[in-house]
């Protein structure tokens, strides 16, 4: 009795998305698409800059300017 061996080539394609987040914006760790703004001269409005929390490494929050108030100082004082 005589055995023969052959071996044959399987590939399968494998699909994930991935997120390309915009200017901006970037992703969380474990959450799917982009999630949270990035620390960008863009994000605080009236001259505010923008500067990691001391309580939560993973936000960001602006330091406003005299005069204005918000989480992105979007609005001026009265």
């Amino acid at each position: 009795t005589v055995y023969y061996r052959t071996y044959k080539n399987v590939t399968r394609t494998r699909r994930h998305t991935t997120a390309q987040c915009c200017t901006g914006w970037i992703q969380v760790p474990g959450k799917e698409g982009c999630q949270r703004a990035s620390c960008t001269p863009e994000l605080c409005h009236n001259g505010g800059t923008c500067q990691p929390s001391t309580s939560d490494k993973s936000e960001e929050i602006c330091r406003c300017l005299p005069g204005f108030q918000g989480a992105r100082c979007q609005y001026g004082r009265s």
